[in-house]
């Protein structure tokens, strides 16, 4: 019997560093800082002390009795300054860290009033990506994948004129003008939203059940080989004259350019009769890279040396970019507004310099991955892949 499913295998690459996270930091208790040269160890506790000496398991015992915050600066100083060497020897990651990430460390170490330590420790506190809960390895959801898809799905199905009619796209654009102050910003978008996607995809009905997107089934994407560790920081950039000064930054584990992962997405076929817009796999192609396409042409205007370097790492995907066997996509974290929204319905909720939160056309602000948050010229924005179909 044939299966009711078309099976495409897919394979990512990415082109600039990639966060996808699930809300969790590293663990002060089971990570330290080799401070000369900017590594940071990852370890399981347990692991650690099966290999303590009897001296050393009495001195981590008199740490773990020490009343509050303090209790984790003289933690770090016993694995820094006394046992890093096991620590280097039964660790499971390595990654490497932007200096100032180790400068910062450092001071933590030297404090002694409870609210500062805490505070250093939150400031320092590096989020982790998504990992398998069995092997540790980094993963890419599915869920995120799919999300991406059907962000740029919509918007080229806005866009088609013969998919809505005149009337709802004048009542769609009429909710999103009423957005004008943050009371109304969630409301009145998550309503627009849905109508637009019961229009676009449902013939106007709110039935799940006639989501085309309850056929397109998109696995967890594991990596093809060993995937290299990094943290850097998110830094939040003006988009009007890219200043970095006063920007809010956070420590991050990311996937570097270039890693690889595979997977699968799977299609209905044939289509659920009950289903008024079937997915189309050209469709799908098309509408994402026009989506997608506009974002980078405007990141590449704002970080002028993204041209070449995108260039470069594009190169060995022209072939199938330009055979439509592959597609630009931008999802993660730190992605974007314009990532997630649909042109020419976009209403985004920015903060001002002084605090007060406005509605705007567009973002004002954009987030880029460095190593050092006082130079940006080699700074980039997060979250581009090339998502190719290995079976077209």
């Amino acid at each position: 019997m044939n299966s009711p499913f078309k099976t495409y295998h897919v394979r990512l690459t990415t082109l600039t560093p990639l966060h996808i996270g699930t809300g969790e930091t590293f663990d002060f208790t089971q990570v330290t800082i080799d401070i000369q040269n900017n590594l940071l160890y990852a370890f399981n506790l347990i692991d650690l002390v099966n290999n303590l000496s009897p001296t050393e398991r009495e001195e981590l015992e008199r740490i773990a009795d020490t009343p509050s915050a303090e209790a984790l600066v003289k933690l770090q100083k016993f694995y820094c300054y006394r046992i890093l060497p096991k620590i280097i020897q039964i660790s499971r990651n390595c990654y490497k860290i932007p200096s100032e990430l180790t400068q910062a460390f450092e001071r933590t170490l030297k404090l002694t009033r409870e609210r500062d330590i805490y505070q250093q420790f939150n400031s320092i506190a590096i989020r982790s990506h998504f990992k398998d809960t069995f092997t540790g390895d980094p993963l890419i959801p599915g869920s995120s994948l799919k999300g991406a898809l059907r962000t740029g799905y919509l918007e080229g199905l806005y866009k088609e004129t013969s998919k809505i009619s005149p009337e709802k796209v004048k009542h769609i654009k009429g909710l999103v003008d009423q957005i004008s102050n943050e009371g109304s910003y969630k409301s009145l978008k998550e309503r627009a939203f849905k109508e637009l996607e019961n229009t676009l995809l449902k013939n106007g009905e709110e039935d799940i059940k006639l989501d085309p997107f309850k056929n397109l089934k998109v696995s967890d994407l594991s990596p093809k080989a060993k995937v290299a560790k990094e943290i850097v920081f998110a830094l939040n950039l003006r988009k009007q004259n890219s200043s970095s000064i006063g920007s809010l930054s956070v420590p991050i584990e990311i996937l570097p350019p270039g890693s690889v992962f595979e997977g699968q997405i799977k299609l209905v076929t044939p289509h659920d009769h009950d289903i008024v817009s079937p997915i189309k796999l050209e469709e799908l192609i098309k509408f994402n890279s026009s989506h997608y396409k506009a974002i980078l042409r405007e990141e590449v205007a704002l970080l002028t040396h993204l041209k070449k370097l995108l260039g470069e790492r594009l190169r060995p995907h022209k072939e199938a970019l330009d055979q439509k066997k592959a597609l630009l996509l931008k999802l993660g974290h730190h992605s974007g507004a314009s990532a997630v929204t649909i042109e020419g319905l976009r209403k985004i909720l920015v903060k001002t310099t002084g605090g007060r939160k406005i509605i705007k056309d567009s973002a004002t602000t954009f987030w880029v991955a460095t190593l050092n948050k006082r130079d940006i010229s080699q700074a980039e924005p997060f979250g581009w892949v090339v998502l190719e179909f290995l079976d077209l």
